[in-house]
């Protein structure tokens, strides 16, 4: 069991070193969507209009069009909910990790498919959320 909670906490360590980096990768391709202004990048909730420019043209079960229009290509991997021990929302919605606070809440950034909105959350930090890799 010592052995599970170490590679645990391991994990945990480079997640938060590297968030910063995800999260500044995340929040510049959001930031340079239209729809949100940059004052806004900061708040929760949702704003703008122009997830369906960020999701990929496939496997969304979205009523709008999904155009991709900045190469994004977020697809609808859903998120893995550490309670149910299952993913949720495959299909359905785009969870991506932006960055971790002091208190071990995860920043994320969400597509829906029913929305033409960005949302920004935070959630508990055992859920599972994809990630955004952008070679410099």
């Amino acid at each position: 069991m010592k052995t599970k909670q170490l590679i645990i906490t391991l994990i945990l360590i480079a997640l938060s070193l590297f968030s910063t980096r995800i999260s500044a990768s995340v929040e510049d391709e959001f930031a340079n969507t239209r729809g949100v202004k940059k004052g806004d990048l900061n708040k929760t909730g949702e704003r703008g209009k122009y997830s369906s420019a960020l999701r990929s043209k496939k496997f969304w079960t979205s009523e709008y069009k999904d155009t991709d229009l900045y190469g994004f290509s977020a697809l609808p991997a859903g998120y893995f909910n550490h309670n149910s021990k299952d993913f949720t929302g495959r299909r359905a919605i785009a969870v991506f990790w932006s960055g971790i606070d002091e208190n071990d809440q995860v920043w994320c950034r969400s597509l829906k498919y029913d929305s033409k909105k960005i949302e920004r959350s935070y959630r508990p930090l055992p859920n599972g959320f994809s990630v955004r890799c952008v070679k410099d």
